[in-house]
């Protein structure tokens, strides 16, 4: 089982799964979900058991998608709309820069993990993926946003509800994202 790089082979499997997983919200267009990838590749990656080839080789399209974690560079500090492709605007603005260049925050998008493996660990390992490269690249923090009540899950990958979004952001969320659906945010540290 493994964690490898989204390819352009892995997106009929990645569609198929976002389907499988959202009961709350209509599921994304595949063009609005490979926006994301486009945006950042670095920050995008998909679970799979019996992975066979090495990282660098494409993986057969017949492979079982188990998992996958879109997120991407965030300019500001507000989420982009559900159902959009980003744009140039979501884009890092001068002055917002990590030490390499990107962007200091990365927005996690979306994670879908199949009901076949759900339980046993694999979001947990996607996200302390995530985390690790963001780590890495010198990001300050990591923002998401909760749905279909997955506010727990995400408290025990140390985010918290992000206190300083506004009633008339968190009504612009829930417009959205859904009912219930929760600003969350991760403080990142690495060494200088």
């Amino acid at each position: 089982m493994s964690i490898i790089p989204i390819t352009e082979r892995l997106w009929p499997a990645i569609y198929d799964l976002q389907c499988q997983v959202y009961s709350e919200i209509e599921p994304e267009t595949m063009e609005v979900l490979r926006s994301k990838w486009l945006h950042s590749p670095h920050a995008c990656f998909a679970y799979c058991s019996n992975q066979t080839e090495n990282a660098d080789s494409p993986l057969s399209s017949s492979a079982p998608i188990q998992a996958y974690l879109l997120a991407h560079e965030l300019a500001g500090a507000e989420a982009p709309k559900l159902h959009q492709p980003l744009s140039s605007t979501h884009t890092a603005a001068s002055g917002s820069k990590s030490k390499q260049g990107s962007a200091i925050r990365l927005f996690l998008h979306d994670l879908a993990v199949s009901k076949d493996v759900k339980g046993m660990g694999v979001g947990k390992l996607m996200v302390a993926h995530l985390i690790a490269l963001a780590t890495a690249k010198g990001y300050k923090e990591v923002l998401l946003i909760a749905i279909q009540g997955s506010v727990p899950f995400w408290q025990k990958q140390g985010f918290e509800l992000d206190l300083e979004v506004s009633e008339l952001q968190a009504a612009a969320i829930e417009a959205s994202y859904g009912a219930g659906a929760k600003a969350m945010r991760k403080k990142l540290s690495f060494n200088r």
